[in-house]
């Protein structure tokens, strides 16, 4: 295949011409583990993690006001700060998440999604995480778009699709996520064909260049296992170590269960 250049964020050239399927060393399934629900964290908004508005710096007294008097950012800021804090009630949490959903907010619609999902303040269901996810991606959330996806690739509440999964992702990164990128790229990577491994390969350097340490972990599985021409072990355990200092928890982990060690 022809050979490209990529220049990542620290100027390092990554070379990814695809390797012939004879000199592949693994089954492509052992690049394809279960995608996961995005997760938010309380960090600073990206492209990847919902956007709160400004009331972050509200107290929350201040929060409960104005949740009361009908302002569904407030109702959602309010059930994010008791849903992240230790002690916190998550069934008091997914009451302004759902009060918001019922006013039209996407980002309600998405968290009460997501505790039905996890089981957190309200009994989990799976259907009913699929039904909230759906409703907010329909507004063009993008949290609740990659996580729809997530529950068509994975059967969550739905029978699974992938071909909905895959237009999904597509759509979660023309929306600007940068998670999805390594999420499709695992979609293209299942189909084993030269064509499917060019676009994923093409979608992990633009999670490299994001700095996703997820795809930095799926580019460094897709070296060693012979999908990259002229990457070996050795670039293998540099991507692996790259992606444990973005805070890949697992990335050591995989390291040595890769066989490339430390």
């Amino acid at each position: 295949g022809e050979l490209k250049e990529v220049s990542t964020l620290d100027n390092t050239i990554v070379k990814m011409e695809i390797a012939p399927e004879a000199n592949r060393t693994a089954p492509t399934s052992a690049l394809v583990p279960e995608p996961e629900i995005l997760i938010v964290t309380d960090q600073p908004s990206s492209p990847t993690k919902p956007q709160i508005s400004n009331l972050r710096q509200e107290s929350m007294i201040s929060l409960h006001k104005q949740a009361q008097l009908g302002r569904s950012d407030a109702m959602v800021e309010l059930g994010r700060r008791l849903s992240n804090t230790p002690g916190g009630s998550q069934i008091t949490a997914c009451k302004w998440f759902r009060k918001a959903a019922e006013k039209g907010d996407p980002l309600g619609q998405f968290f009460l999604g997501r505790a039905y999902l996890l089981g957190r303040g309200v009994t989990a269901d799976a259907n009913a995480a699929h039904e909230r996810f759906q409703k907010a991606h329909e507004t063009g959330s993008l949290e609740a778009t990659d996580a729809l996806a997530t529950c068509f690739a994975s059967g969550i509440g739905c029978d699974s699709n992938m071909k909905r999964a895959q237009e999904l992702y597509q759509q979660s990164i023309e929306l600007g996520s940068t998670a999805s990128l390594s999420k499709l790229a695992v979609i293209y990577l299942a189909s084993g064909s030269q064509g499917d491994i060019a676009k994923a390969l093409e979608l992990l350097k633009r999670g490299v260049e994001a700095g996703e340490a997820d795809a930095m972990v799926y580019f460094a599985q897709c070296c060693e296992y012979g999908y990259v021409e002229s990457a070996g072990a050795e670039e293998a355990k540099q991507w692996y170590l790259r992606a444990a200092e973005a805070g890949h928890p697992d990335a050591l982990a995989w390291l040595e269960e890769g066989g490339v060690g430390l």
